[in-house]
Formats: C-alpha cells, sequence, structure tokens
C-alpha cells in the first residue's frame, strides 16, 4: 500500500499525532512476558473488529471510558503477583471470555486525555496488512504510514495500529486518544 500525500490535511493533523506519542510511552510502560504473550489465543478478525469498534466508541467526547467498556460487556481484570496485587499506576485491563483481544486504558486526568489500547495475537504475520485493511475500512483512509505503523484521525482523535511480537508469535497494538474538549 503506498502512503499518500494530504498535504494540508496532514499538516493539521501532526500537532494531534505528536499527542499520541506520550500517551501510547505510557502503555508501553506495561510489558508482556513471553509467558502471557504465548498464552493469547490469535484473535479473529469479528473479536479484533469487535475490540477496535469498543475502544473507538469508548473514547468518544467526554465519555467515561471504562463505564463504555463495560456496557459492550468488557470485565475488568486484575494483575497479580506472588507477593499480591500488582498496582497498575492507572492503566486497567479489561478482557472478554468471548474475545481473544485485550483491552488496556487509562483515564483522562488535567493534563492528558484518557486512551484505549486493544492488543491481539495474530494466527500468522500474513494477517496484519488484511487487519490495517478491516480498521481502515471503518476508520477511514489513514492520514499516514510509516514502515507498518498506520496512523489515522478519527473525529479529532489520534489512533495508531503498530505490529508488536515476534515472526513467531506475531500481535498488533491499536491506540486510540479520548477526545478531550476544548473549554
Amino acid at each position: 500500500m503506498r502512503s499518500r500525500n494530504c498535504s494540508k490535511p496532514a499538516r493539521r493533523s501532526t500537532a494531534a499525532l505528536r499527542k499520541l506519542f506520550p500517551a501510547l510511552a505510557a502503555f508501553s510502560l506495561l510489558s508482556w512476558g513471553a509467558s502471557a504473550q504465548a498464552q493469547m489465543q490469535p484473535v479473529t478478525a469479528a473479536q479484533l473488529g469487535e475490540a477496535v469498534g469498543a475502544c473507538v466508541l469508548a473514547t468518544q467526547g467526554d465519555t467515561d471510558i471504562g463505564e463504555a467498556l463495560a456496557a459492550s460487556g468488557w470485565e475488568t481484570a486484575t494483575v497479580s503477583s506472588d507477593e499480591g496485587p500488582v498496582d497498575m499506576g492507572g492503566l486497567t485491563i479489561r478482557g472478554r471470555s468471548d474475545n481473544s483481544a485485550v483491552i488496556m486504558t487509562n483515564e483522562a486526568d488535567d493534563e492528558t486525555g484518557g486512551g484505549c489500547v486493544v492488543t491481539a495475537r495474530l494466527a500468522s504475520t500474513d494477517m496484519y496488512h488484511p487487519s490495517a485493511e478491516a480498521i481502515s475500512r471503518n476508520l477511514g483512509a489513514p492520514v499516514s504510514r510509516e514502515d507498518n505503523t498506520y496512523y489515522w484521525m478519527v473525529e479529532g482523535r489520534a489512533a495508531q495500529l503498530a505490529p508488536t511480537g515476534s515472526r513467531d508469535e506475531p500481535s498488533l497494538r491499536f491506540f486510540i486518544m479520548q477526545s478531550k474538549d476544548s473549554e
């Protein structure tokens, strides 16, 4: 797929895309160990579409992300170690028994908007680009593509799809920021 020249629209979206990276970096602090990644089952196209759709809807306006996800069946998971519960530092992990994707969220604060991340294991690396194409059918054409990372602007919200995992256990990460209403 060839990157397209978006000229003025791309320049306007650059500031919003720059806001994406600090939030994404915060989500990246949560690292999935090899054993956790191996336990994830590959996601189906329908499951991925459902998880991405839930994040897109949950990040509209000043909606409470957690309430919106709970209303669509995404339950909060707990994380613990041998020493007891793990402090996730504001991140919440959500899942559904009928979906192999995992959703991670953080709520908005005074400085930044909230965000929603879908992580999903893929059956093979060949499934990544068709996944990006399916997301594009719902969100519209990406405003940018760098290597295998896609960027969208969705009603003023920056979104990103990036490959993660390994060749043996490929996965992807979809991230969308919550829009922050201006005063």
